[in-house]
C-alpha cells in the first residue's frame, strides 16, 4: 500500500523505514520500492521552502573507528538546491544544527557548534 501524506506537512516530519526497507538486511530494490512508496508522496506534496533530507547510515570506505567512513546525505524539495552539491564533510551534529535553523530553533549543545549545511539550500 503506498502511504498517504497529511493534507498539509507538519514543521518536522521525521520518517525511519525498518530495517529491511533502509536496505540494511535487505536488497536494494527494496529499499528503492519503499522510498518511491513513501517518500515520492511526500515529496510531491512539498511546497516553498520545504526540504527533506535523507540521510544512509551505511557507509563505504575505511571505518576504523575514527569516523572514516562515509555516509550520504540527499536533500529533496523545492528549499534544496536543484543539482547541488556539497563536498564539504559534515556530521550528525551539522544536520542537527542545519534542522534547528530551518525551524527557528536554538541549538542544542554539542549542535552549536555545528556548520549549517547551506550548500544545499537555496
Amino acid at each position: 500500500m503506498t502511504a498517504q501524506p497529511p493534507a498539509s506537512l507538519p514543521d518536522l516530519l521525521f520518517v525511519s523505514p525498518n530495517i529491511c526497507n533502509d536496505m540494511h538486511d535487505c536488497k536494494v530494490k527494496i529499499g528503492d520500492q519503499w522510498a518511491s512508496q513513501n517518500l515520492a508522496p511526500i515529496i510531491a506534496s512539498m511546497s516553498g521552502s520545504d526540504v527533506m533530507f535523507i540521510t544512509m547510515d551505511e557507509h563505504s570506505g575505511d571505518d576504523s573507528g575514527s569516523g572514516g567512513g562515509k555516509i550520504f546525505t540527499i536533500c529533496a524539495g523545492p528549499g534544496c538546491t536543484p543539482g547541488g552539491v556539497d563536498d564539504h564533510v559534515y556530521d550528525h551534529y551539522d544536520l542537527l544544527r542545519t534542522v534547528q535553523d530551518l525551524l527557528g530553533l536554538p541549538c542544542l549543545k554539542a549542535s552549536c557548534s555545528g556548520t549549517e549545511m547551506s550548500g544545499l539550500l537555496k
